[in-house]
């Protein structure tokens, strides 16, 4: 699922940037939107899976399989996508 959904997410987020860049509004003209857009979705789609991961750790006791090890990883990627 995760390789069909990732192209389908960058096309969705890509049209939206264009329709946003093709308005009439000043300064809205940029080629940057799209890609601008899909970082912007997968930065704030780590945010959300690593709220999600940890109310289910908390929540079902899953501290072995969701160890603090990959809370640094998905860290680590979440800077990535900021800086980018």
């Amino acid at each position: 699922m995760a390789v069909i959904i990732i192209p389908v997410a960058i096309s969705v987020h890509t049209i939206v940037s264009w329709d946003f860049s093709m308005t009439l509004q000043p300064m809205w003209h940029s080629t940057i939107f799209g890609p601008y857009f899909v970082v912007g979705s997968l930065y704030s789609g780590v945010a959300v899976l690593m709220v999600a991961m940890y109310l289910l750790r908390r929540g079902l006791g899953l501290e072995e399989y969701l160890s603090d090890k990959v809370f640094n990883n998905l860290g680590l990627i979440f800077v990535t996508f900021g800086l980018i």
